[in-house]
């Protein structure tokens, strides 16, 4: 009797198959992915953000979107290169299936063309490579996670492909390296540079290297004092659990 009803109300529905699934409208957030341009990438930078894209992709949940912002010398010239919900049906069982606008197959197409889209995205940012002499990046955060901040925008996860070596008239590279971290943290939260994570997961990966020529490793005590800036500041900033590395 449940099949017949559902094959009733599927006729007077039209189907349901003729509406484009709302993919946006199963996700339950938001994921912000940063690419640090203010460096030019080399050969080592290109074969580890490739390796990071599937696992940056497989963390997605149906629905979820995944935005992509750059970041340059000045946070008002960071550019929106990629905004999308990831394709995908809920397994919410044989009735509910039957009667919902997704379809599986069309689904995992429209996966595949998200990935492809995606990866020629990201593809364009490697193959022209910039270098900027200031690099915004705290700046650069704190603007653009303002939308996420609730609702079904919702932050749930920011990825960063970054040296994390900050640039900038407010908090210099030879001041990062030296300032005892709660000290440039301090800065930074009185100039009203914070943003608002919401207990989202942070991931860095790029990070352990110096942006002189040769890109040599960052000398330890400048690695520990850089990275231990960034994760107050995204403690101050509500962040859940942090993860900061080279891969």
């Amino acid at each position: 009797m449940r099949l017949a009803a559902a094959l009733v109300v599927l006729a007077l529905l039209g189907g349901g198959s003729a509406r484009a699934a709302d993919y946006c409208g199963y996700g339950h957030g938001t994921a912000v992915l940063f690419v640090d341009r203010t460096t030019a990438f080399d050969a080592t930078d290109k074969t580890l953000f490739l390796q990071a894209l599937d696992g940056l992709i497989g963390g997605l949940g149906a629905g979820d979107r995944l935005v992509l912002y750059t970041m340059t010398g000045a946070y008002t010239e960071s550019q929106k290169l990629f905004d999308q919900c990831k394709p995908g049906c809920l397994d919410n069982g044989f009735f509910s299936d039957l009667m919902s606008s997704c379809r599986p197959v069309v689904a995992r197409s429209d996966a595949v063309a998200f990935t492809r889209k995606l990866a020629e995205t990201l593809a364009g940012l490697l193959q022209r490579p910039a270098e900027t002499r200031f690099s915004d990046l705290f700046r650069t955060v704190a603007d653009a996670l303002r939308p996420y901040v609730a609702g079904p925008q919702k932050l749930l996860k920011m990825y960063m492909f970054s040296d994390l070596i900050e640039n900038s008239t407010l908090l210099p590279e030879r001041e990062l390296k030296r300032l005892p971290p709660a000290a440039a943290v301090q800065r930074l939260q009185a100039a009203g540079v914070m943003a608002a994570f919401g207990g989202a997961e942070v991931r860095v990966f790029g990070f352990g290297r110096d942006d002189s020529l040769g890109r040599p490793p960052l000398p330890q005590a400048e690695r520990q004092r850089i990275a231990q800036t960034w994760r107050l500041w995204f403690a101050a900033g509500g962040a859940g659990p942090v993860e900061i590395g080279f891969r």
